[in-house]
Parts: C-alpha cells; sequence; structure tokens
C-alpha cells in the first residue's frame, strides 16, 4: 500500500470513523482484513423502567398503622360504662395551588365490656355450690325421693373443713337450711327445690 492510511495490527486498516454528513446509523461495509463492526446500537428506545414501588410501601405501613390503631381501641379487658365515645377528626388543607383539599375522617369507637353477675339459682343440681353467690340462702327440700348413695354436706366457708352438718340419707325427702357463706355439697341426691 502506497497511500497515507494508517496502518493497524500486522497489516490491517482500521475500519474508517463515521464523518459528518454521513447518515444516521449508516455504517461502511468492512472490507477485506478489517474487523467486524458491531450492531448499530438503536438508540430510538429508551430503557426499560423499573416500576415504581414506593407508593405499594407506603400504602402497606399506612393499613399496618391504621390496623394497629383499631385493633388497640378495641382490646380493653375490663372497662367501666361509660357514654363517651371518641370521634377524633382530622382535616388535611392544601396550599392554595392546583392541588385538591384532601379530607380524612377517622372514628374510634370506644368497647365498652360490662361483667354481668349471675344471680344465684333458687335450684340446686348436683356439685358443690356456694351459697349466696352460687345459690340464694333459704330451706331447700328434694324434688324426688332419695335411695341409697345419696349424700348432703354443709361447711362453714367455701374450702373450710368444718362441716356444719351432712347426712347419708336412704329414703324420704331431706331437707336442709342454707346461710350466706356457706358451701352446700350434693351427690346422687337429685334437684333440691326451695320450699
Amino acid at each position: 500500500m502506497s497511500d497515507n492510511t494508517p496502518q493497524g495490527e500486522q497489516g490491517q486498516v482500521p475500519p474508517p470513523q463515521p464523518q459528518p454528513g454521513w447518515p444516521p446509523g449508516w455504517q461502511p461495509q468492512p472490507q477485506p482484513g478489517w474487523p467486524p463492526q458491531p450492531p448499530p446500537t438503536d438508540q430510538t428506545t429508551a430503557p426499560p423502567q423499573k416500576p415504581r414501588r414506593w407508593p405499594w410501601i407506603v400504602g402497606i405501613v399506612a393499613a399496618f398503622f391504621l390496623g394497629v390503631g383499631i385493633g388497640a381501641a378495641g382490646s380493653s379487658d375490663t372497662v367501666e360504662p361509660s357514654a363517651e365515645t371518641a370521634q377524633p377528626t382530622a382535616t388535611v388543607t392544601a396550599a392554595p395551588t392546583a392541588t385538591p383539599t384532601v379530607t380524612a375522617t377517622a372514628t374510634a369507637t370506644k368497647t365498652t365490656t360490662v361483667k354481668v353477675t349471675p344471680q344465684p339459682k333458687a335450684a340446686i343440681t348436683e356439685g358443690v355450690w356456694l351459697v349466696g353467690e352460687d345459690i340464694k340462702a333459704g330451706r331447700y327440700r328434694t324434688v324426688d325421693t332419695v335411695s341409697d348413695g345419696c349424700y348432703w354436706e354443709i361447711t362453714a366457708d367455701e374450702g373450710s373443713g368444718d362441716i356444719v352438718q351432712n347426712d347419708l340419707p336412704t329414703g324420704g325427702r331431706p331437707t336442709v337450711s342454707l346461710e350466706n357463706g356457706q358451701q352446700f355439697t350434693t351427690k346422687d341426691c337429685g334437684d333440691w327445690a326451695r320450699s
């Protein structure tokens, strides 16, 4: 070669560089001895955008705190009865621009739990009963005639071993008088009713 073209490695001529006036994206055809050119990149398409995840994260966090707030408002153990109901209201107003006004209202309901103490029963079934709390004080008699195996007992108070009166009747309809604070035990005697 006798022209002034620079020689590449091992006597190869480098490919020509794009010149002003050439059409966009046009590449000269490779000549024998030139290394292959990489394909032209398409510069008209933008790389794909990653999806925005922060709105989802903010929404999940807000929902979590809203759920915790509602759960905490309804998780009271025992509360004295009250006629009060909390109704907080929050208003957010944007600056006077093209942004609309946003109003958010949250209503919290206060849960009132009332402990209802059951009234003592006027009838007695088999078991252990505290007079004045489980059953009413007074005079009781078995509803039906008892048979062998019936046992009843009155103790001075709950849990004490001080027996005031007891019996193991073999028939008839036994009668007992019970006072507040005593404990009454009945086994295999059937039901008792106030007399």
